[in-house]
């Protein structure tokens, strides 16, 4: 399987880099900022790696890139993982650019998950508290979460979806342990 995964050098991205490489019969290309392919600057390149690939995998932020490469890969991919985030939710609360991208993002992959013609299959993480992540927005001085949720059940939420293609998913909201698949 050929999978391509943005933002493999640390977080989600490298937890599924490191997931994926272990199985010698996947090609898994990583790309991020530190090989000199940043996403928000580097669409054209990225499209060329990731067309026709078994899996790419969504996963950095830079402003509108995520979206832009969703529209970009749609019906070049056979699958495609896009990293979200529930502060998309919370936009109207709180309003922020990232939150704005993020609920955007939610949107045009849910749009995605609908089209039945569609080639590339979409599954659309709503992520939270991320280990390795700290966010308390009643401190902003001091950003924790309550609950963690563990990266590796992430990367096993995202093997299971893409070992049982016929079991379909289009969204899963991510937020605590004990509810890794409210869908």
């Amino acid at each position: 399987m050929k999978i391509v995964i943005t933002g493999h050098t640390r977080g989600l991205g490298k937890a599924l880099y490191e997931h994926f490489i272990k199985d010698p019969t996947n090609t898994v290309i990583g790309l991020s900022r530190s090989q000199g392919i940043d996403i928000s600057t580097s669409l054209d390149k990225i499209l060329e790696i990731s067309k026709n690939c078994d899996l790419f995998i969504n996963n950095a932020y830079s402003g509108l890139a995520q979206n832009k490469l969703v529209k970009l890969l749609n019906g070049h991919v056979s699958m495609m993982v896009v990293s979200g985030s529930q502060g998309g939710y919370f936009n109207n609360l709180i309003p922020t650019e990232y939150g704005q991208h993020k609920k955007e993002l939610s949107e045009l992959c849910h749009l995605v998950s609908l089209d039945k013609n569609n080639i590339t299959k979409i599954l659309h993480l709503d992520l939270s508290c991320l280990e390795g992540n700290n966010v308390d927005i009643d401190d902003p001085d001091n950003l924790k979460c309550d609950s963690i949720t563990a990266l590796a059940d992430i990367v096993s939420t995202v093997d299971f979806w893409i070992r049982n293609p016929s079991f379909n998913l289009s969204l899963i909201h991510i937020s605590e342990p004990t509810r890794l698949l409210s869908i």
